[in-house]
């Protein structure tokens, strides 16, 4: 069996905007210096919606950070910490986000809520509410949350958002973590 070598024509080319005028089927790699990815696009010209161009692969946009950091007490609304933990979206689309991180609580009962902010997503607090991760934990005892979940962002910062309630006590976030995977983009 005789193989020959793919010509240059058959590997997608690599991009940093998406072709204005697409053809179904065909393909590149999306690649942005400042997100610091390369995914593997194929254009769906059948796709329902408005988004088009379909993930087929590539690495993951990740931010994360160790610091144990506090809230002040009682943090009914949603504030973002110190060091906070975010991605940039590079271009708009239907993305899976993740995100999670360790709650330790300072009494017992104390509610525990993760959420996310930016990409054109609402900030009303019952929707964020609705988006969040949550636990009750134990007093001085760590647990961890996290949650996966489907959402139409805009090309813009993505970032976590954090609070706690009942109580007039701290609450400490640790081992945060936010990660988002393309479904279909353009």
């Amino acid at each position: 069996m005789k193989f020959f070598p793919l010509s240059s024509s058959a590997v997608p080319p690599t991009v940093s905007i998406l072709p204005t005028t697409p053809f179904d089927g065909q393909e590149v790699y999306f690649q942005t210096p400042t997100a610091g990815v390369r995914w593997h696009l194929v254009y769906n010209l059948g796709a329902s919606g408005s988004y088009k161009w379909e993930y087929a692969g590539g690495s993951d946009l990740y931010a994360g950070s160790d610091l144990d950091e506090q809230i002040p007490a009682a943090t009914i609304t949603y504030v973002a910490l110190t060091t906070p933990v975010a991605v940039t979206i590079p271009v708009a689309g239907e993305y899976i986000v993740g995100y999670g991180a360790r709650f330790y609580p300072w009494s017992a009962n104390q509610d525990g809520n993760i959420s996310v902010t930016g990409c054109g997503l609402s900030t009303t607090q019952a929707t964020v509410d609705e988006w969040a991760a949550y636990a009750t934990g134990p007093n001085g005892l760590g647990t961890n949350i996290s949650r996966f979940r489907h959402f139409t962002l805009t090309a813009a910062p993505l970032s976590h958002v954090f609070r706690h309630t009942n109580n007039p006590l701290l609450a400490n976030f640790d081992a945060r973590w936010l990660v988002a995977r393309p479904i279909r983009v353009g």
